[in-house]
């Protein structure tokens, strides 16, 4: 049937819509860059806040794997992301970006209160994708670990470098290098065995041998450059400047002290920072820009027990109630009942006290049942990973007192005729102050006088219990850890049979000793006399540290960096540090360069402990700030 053509249904040419095109075409690029704005707006980053109370935070550094959209058990996912960073904010952590890191430690630039550093580790596309959302919404702001091979190979698991580029000019993002190729395990030896990039000499097929020390060193240089120059050709208006050890530890990699050194030595020459594994996660001011400790956070830590975990290492354990106290374990199981501890496992079993590296001069006290096995309580090095432990083997017929020195290396200081019997529980005291450990065995000291260990300042403390084979089960009760005084007792320089009489009665009550040494005098350092020997005997005899006193006059007469040259000098000199004495003309832009000398010479486990001004507030145990000095 016909259906003549009316003007309704005539069709309409482009011509005659071209007024609604050109409108359709305008909305159509006006929305695209709206959402283009909004999708990548940037979010400026607060300037470093100036607050003098917080000079001296302790700073948290949490890492997460790759974050993923639904919970898979291995990966913590974005909502469980979501629930951590609530709580960590509802409990007073605020974000800092990697430079402000860095200037902390390396301008003395404050920092907020509870800063928190979050590091993702590997670069993962899923990541971004998942966490980058929640920044926007928490105003936060976090750091993206990347190996440049995996952007070089186009790996689409992974960002590329226009979305770093993105991230960065966000505002929201850092960048943390984690190497090239420090991911992929290399031919380690003649049967092609496969060893750690980082932890391994290579096997050279060409010529049939291991490569050299040098040519270790080479090839890990040569890879930290190449991942930089990857970041300066790809990156605009972006410098790296942080490391992040991609496997953790090194030391949990290889013994080979050798190895780890230049290792450490390349990355410290590239980098201004690096971040490696730790129970705790936990820094401040005395701790090592080249060994910073992070946290990693797992599905098996929770919201609450993420934040329980932290509040109690940003405190020392000292400060808090036996029952308040947070231990963590390393290996086997750990139970707790108010301030009785148990461990039992196969073969061993582990345990570590939150917040005790707060603390380099401290008691410990409890009553112990060993069951199977042997004991330790353990004091591990923070920085230097050295040990000291006191402990022994069930039904042994002695105590021992070791040091393990960085390539494991087990040197017994003192051995005890004591006998463990399973039967009775027995009672322990340690004390250790300065450079000595004073121990008691069921209320009797096993020494006449404290013994000498040449040990870090500050340490993790721990139980462990081990066996060769089979179970292990210790019992620990009524367990106290406190804080123990630094006290400084002042020597003359040429001291009386009567003086020194006087102080070894005192002995176990000392920590340091000092004497007069040296003097800076307009700006150039003079020693009154060299180090007598009979005060680094006494030293070693009672386990005191050993500081000689510098005096600094008319500090007016001098620049600020010849006092501060002539300091650093004395220091390097020193066996333990330097006891310093001002005298009332020291300035506060010289103060403040005093402290800062005091934050290196701690990173060196050396003290620069200074005496009590009046008007003028200092740390006064330069590696322990909670700690009082007493002078004689």
């Amino acid at each position: 049937m016909y259906i003549p053509e009316t003007e309704a249904l005539r069709p309409r040419s482009f011509r005659r819509d071209s007024v609604a095109w050109l409108l359709f075409i305008v909305m159509t690029v006006v929305a695209g860059l709206s959402w283009y704005k909004f999708s990548h707006r940037v979010y400026a980053i607060s300037a470093l806040p100036a607050a003098a109370d917080t000079a001296t935070p302790r700073i948290t550094i949490l890492s997460f794997d790759r974050i993923v959209s639904e919970p898979d058990g291995a990966h913590v996912s974005k909502e469980q992301l979501r629930e951590r960073l609530s709580a960590l904010r509802a409990d007073g952590f605020t974000t800092i970006s990697v430079a402000q890191l860095e200037a902390f430690y390396h301008d003395a630039r404050p920092l907020p209160e509870k800063p928190l550093l979050l590091l993702f580790e590997h670069g993962y596309m899923e990541t971004y994708r998942n966490v980058d959302p929640l920044l926007r919404d928490f105003g936060w702001h976090a750091s993206l670990g990347v190996q440049t091979r995996r952007l070089q190979d186009r790996d689409t698991a992974f960002v590329y470098w226009d979305r770093l580029q993105r991230m960065v000019d966000s505002g929201l993002w850092d960048i943390v290098a984690q190497g090239h190729r420090t991911d992929q395990p290399i031919v380690a030896g003649s049967n092609a065995s496969l060893g750690n990039f980082l932890a391994s000499r290579a096997w050279l097929e060409n010529t049939r041998r291991l490569e050299s020390t040098s040519e270790f060193s080479n090839r890990i240089d040569e890879d930290l450059a190449t991942s930089l120059e990857s970041f300066a050709n790809n990156l605009e208006r972006y410098h790296v400047s942080a490391f992040s050890y991609p496997f953790g530890k090194l030391d949990h990699l290889t013994d080979d002290v050798n190895l780890r050194s230049l290792v450490e030595t390349a990355v410290s020459h590239h980098f201004k920072l690096s971040l490696v594994d730790d129970l705790f996660g936990m820094n401040d001011e005395f701790s090592s820009p080249q060994h910073l400790k992070r946290l990693r956070v797992t599905p098996a830590l929770s919201a609450t027990e993420l934040t329980g975990r932290l509040d109690r290492a940003l405190h020392s354990s000292a400060s808090l109630a036996a029952e308040q106290q947070s231990w963590i374990t390393g290996s086997g199981q750990f139970e707790r009942h108010g301030t009785s501890l148990s461990l039992h496992g196969s073969p061993s079993a582990e345990a570590w006290l939150a917040g005790s590296p707060w603390e380099s001069d401290w008691k410990v006290q409890a009553d112990i049942s060993l069951q199977q096995g042997e004991f330790w309580l353990v004091s591990t090095g923070v920085e230097s990973r050295t040990q000291w432990r006191f402990g022994g083997r069930h039904g042994s017929g002695t105590l021992q007192l070791q040091s393990i020195d960085t390539s494991r290396n087990t040197t017994t200081l003192a051995t005890f005729p004591v006998v463990i019997d399973a039967t009775e529980t027995h009672h322990l005291a340690i004390t250790k102050r300065g450079a000595g450990v004073w121990i008691e065995w069921d209320h009797a000291p096993l020494t006449q006088r404290p013994v000498y260990i040449a040990a870090e300042t500050r340490s993790l403390l721990g139980w462990k219990t081990s066996a060769g084979t089979g179970s292990v089960e210790l019992h620990i009760d009524h367990f106290a850890f406190t804080a123990y005084p630094y006290t400084v007792a002042e020597l003359s320089n040429d001291p009386s049979s009567a003086e020194i009489q006087d102080l070894i009665v005192r002995a176990p009550l000392v920590a340091a000793i000092t004497f007069p040494w040296a003097s800076i005098d307009t700006g150039k350092l003079k020693t009154e006399a060299p180090v007598d020997v009979v005060f680094d005997i006494l030293a070693r005899r009672y386990g005191w540290d050993l500081l000689p006193t510098v005096s600094v006059f008319e500090s007016h007469r001098a620049t600020r960096e010849q006092i501060i040259n002539a300091l650093q000098t004395a220091i390097v000199q020193s066996k333990h540090g330097i006891f310093l004495r001002a005298d009332s003309s020291l300035n506060d832009e010289l103060a403040a360069s005093i402290q800062a000398t005091q934050r290196q010479a701690a990173r060196q486990n050396k003290r620069l402990v200074l005496a009590a001004q009046p008007n003028r507030q200092f740390n006064t145990a330069s590696a322990a700030p909670q700690s009082p000095l007493l002078s004689r």
